[in-house]
């Protein structure tokens, strides 16, 4: 990783910063999917929101539709599977189900595609002329091409068909680094923190990330992640 994590970012920050559409960020974690609904103030404030990272497969019984209290979700075709996905996701699982999916090939799933379907239902944009999603630094190398690949291009949300978001392009970065940015930029403290070692610490459901930089220069060796929690 070493430098690379850092040119790539900062190369893929700066074309998405030159998009003149909507530009939006998903964080699909093990425990929740995070993500901005609409950015104000110049893009510096941003309205976010979140539900959790459980996706079963949707059921042929409508009770709640049809008693008039539906679930706040949507059904959402991926592969030869349709699931659903959302804030009251958790209705929907059988009653033995787990629902989540603690695995570090987690990114290369159809699961992971389901919940970038439900961030982009919420959104409701129909189309995303930047797309940001981060990856643990234990698979950021391994699967940020190959993530980026398949969420780029038109993607049908609904079942019906009647409901298509479009992303122009996608944007893959490690997850760790992007909240270390956030933090100097929103801050303010950017120019100091590019003289200082920084350490940043994201304990997440599934992986335990820690990141240590120069400056803005990532320390490969001092850098990494443990599934599991550690």
């Amino acid at each position: 990783m070493n430098e690379t994590a850092e040119v790539v970012y900062q190369s893929e920050m700066r074309r998405t910063s030159d998009e003149t559409g909507v530009v939006r960020a998903i964080d699909v974690g093990y425990g929740n999917t995070k993500f901005v609904l609409q950015a104000r103030g110049g893009g510096y404030e941003e309205v976010c929101s979140l539900f959790p990272s459980v996706t079963p497969v949707a059921s042929v019984k409508s009770f709640a539709e049809s008693s008039g209290m539906s679930r706040d979700t949507v059904k959402v075709p991926v592969g030869d599977l349709v699931y659903e996905v959302g804030r009251d996701a958790v209705l929907a699982q059988a009653g033995n189900a787990f629902g989540r999916t603690l695995d570090q090939e987690f990114a290369g799933t159809d699961s992971y595609v389901a919940l970038v379907k439900g961030a982009l239902h919420y959104m409701n944009r129909d189309r995303i002329a930047a797309l940001v999603l981060g990856l643990p630094l234990s698979t950021w190398q391994s699967r940020r091409r190959e993530l980026a690949s398949r969420i780029e291009g038109a993607h049908k949300i609904t079942v019906d068909g009647r409901r298509t978001v479009t992303v122009e392009h996608c944007s893959v970065v490690p997850q760790p680094l992007g909240g270390f940015y956030d933090y100097a930029t929103g801050k303010g403290l950017l120019d100091s923190m590019a003289n200082e070692v920084n350490l940043v610490i994201d304990p997440g459901y599934f992986t335990l990330d820690w990141l240590l930089t120069h400056g803005t220069k990532i320390s490969d060796e001092r850098s990494g992640a443990a599934n599991n929690g550690g």
